[in-house]
């Protein structure tokens, strides 16, 4: 097709916020321009949503700047679709919870049940009252129904999920005692159970933890007893008591890792319970705990294994080489999934090559070894954003290398032909972004890894190492715990 050149072509995104196209060099001349039609509101594949904080505000500022950069910025429309703050979370997430519980047997299971009817009943008083509000002034803005999507449109009235109850029949005949653990939904004793193991170096949010439930109407207490001194549990003596709000205990390991073991003990957690008469609750469960004491050399600084994972948030690099020629990489706060995402600057610079482009660096210790020291082989993956290659001369690369090896250039968003999508677009819009896997041999021991952006419509959110321990998770494993060698104190001190 001819379009005059007085025509303003309007490029549009995918509909989840990613720009699809900008003007190359030789279309900057044209006298119509170029501008963007953008969504923030969509309804269609792979996932319709009608919220308007579905895109972040951080990510509309990366594209639209890079748009007006780029000179489409003649026009800009942005589809707003219906401005609804909807806010259901708490009804699905209770009833997400009451369907784990319900498979553990857990007679909380119903009191989460009446929490998603509380959820279901504030959700329809909120929509009244826009609709009485200022002598109707919002009337109908808080009508749409947004309760029970099965497909991509929405559904013609609000339905309550299905919901999970328990009851008398339910009780197994080991008891009304059960022991649950945090990434599994067997019971014990109906199931052995073994934890994760611990560390010295696990990511600072992440925890061991059992939890003591009842499983029956009725009342008892319990008693958690560690099988050695050096690990201990919150909440280790208490009373349940259901129905109500008191049927679950949680208790949180601690070690001490001072008094534990070098190397890998094996710890058992047994838990007993005895009725309101004082009537013991069938036999002990034992809950077992892998207890790994693992320790890095006293110059290392960087960040450290810990259940075959490391984990690495791109702006918390060790180190940043800036180019010769202005192009250097900035942080942008909030983008993504978890911390934050890195680009280079400025956004109109040239592509950058491995030999003169801005380096980072981060370093790194594993202990997973494949015998005798031998090196194991292992899964990088580079979290990036949900950007698409908008200009298909220069698609979205990095590159990175291992302890000084010679760098692997990577184009992880596969190549489309315009009005298509490319390969695996529908797992990216679901998930936040784009993630990419490259292989790589780990031998035990301190590492760095140099990561370069080839160009400026890379972003890239976090680096994770997988050595085997790696779970499945739309955010990614937690970062990982990071050393710090102080220089002030001596030999090396922390």
């Amino acid at each position: 097709m001819n379009v005059s050149d007085l025509v303003t072509l309007l490029w549009t995104d995918d509909n989840y916020g990613n720009l699809l196209r900008v003007p190359y060099p030789n279309e900057t001349t044209r006298a119509g321009g170029a501008g963007v039609y953008y969504h923030v509101n969509y309804v269609g594949r792979p996932r319709s949503y009608q919220w308007i904080n579905t895109i972040q505000l951080i990510k509309i500022w990366d594209q639209m700047h890079t748009a007006y950069v780029r000179q489409a910025s003649r026009i800009w429309v942005l589809n707003v679709g219906a401005l609804k703050p909807l806010t259901v979370e708490d009804l699905y997430i209770k009833k997400h919870y009451g369907d784990l519980y319900k498979a553990q047997g857990r007679a909380s299971t119903n009191h989460l049940a009446a929490q998603v009817w509380d959820a279901w009943y504030i959700d329809g008083n909120n929509t009244q009252r826009y609709n009485t509000t200022l002598d109707g002034r919002w009337k109908h803005i808080m009508d749409q129904k947004h309760i029970g999507y099965n497909s991509r449109n929405a559904p013609t009235h609000n339905i309550m999920p299905n919901l999970s109850y328990v009851s008398d029949a339910d009780v197994p005949a080991s008891g009304s005692l059960g022991v649950s653990i945090q990434g599994s939904k067997e019971t014990a004793p109906d199931a052995q159970l073994y934890l994760l193991s611990v560390d010295p170096y696990m990511p600072p949010e992440e925890r061991r933890y059992i939890d003591v439930v009842s499983r029956a109407n009725g009342t008892f207490s319990y008693v958690v007893h560690p099988n050695t001194s050096y690990v201990s549990v919150s909440n280790a003596v208490g009373k349940l008591s259901t129905p109500g709000n008191n049927s679950d205990a949680r208790c949180v390991i601690s070690v001490d890792w001072n008094a534990a073991p070098s190397g890998l003990s094996w710890v058992s957690l047994n838990v007993s319970g005895v009725d309101s008469k004082n009537i013991t609750l069938g036999e002990e469960i034992t809950v077992f705990l892998p207890v790994n004491k693992t320790s890095v050399p006293r110059d290392f600084s960087g960040y450290v294994e810990s259940n075959g994972v490391v984990s690495i948030e791109a702006a918390h690099y060790a180190a940043h080489a800036r180019s010769g020629n202005g192009v250097s990489v900035v942080e942008l706060p909030y983008y993504g999934r978890t911390l934050s995402g890195i680009k280079l600057w400025p956004v109109d610079a040239s592509s950058q090559t491995t030999a003169s482009g801005p380096k980072l660096t981060y370093n790194f210790y594993t202990f997973s070894s494949g015998g005798s020291n031998d090196p194991v082989p292992a899964n990088f993956t580079v979290y990036l954003g949900g950007s698409r290659n908008y200009d298909a001369t220069r698609p979205i690369r990095y590159a990175f290398a291992l302890d000084g090896g010679s760098p692997i250039e990577v184009l992880p968003v596969p190549s489309n032909a315009l009005g298509s999508d490319p390969a695996g677009w529908n797992a990216s819009v679901v998930t936040g972004g784009w993630n990419k896997t490259s292989p790589v041999d780990v031998a035990p021991g301190a590492h760095s890894l140099d990561l370069w952006l080839l160009e400026p419509s890379t972003v890239i959110q976090k680096l994770v190492l997988d050595l085997g321990g790696q779970k499945d998770s739309g955010l990614g494993s937690a970062e990982s715990f990071k050393v710090q060698v102080c220089l002030d104190l001596p030999d090396g001190q922390r």
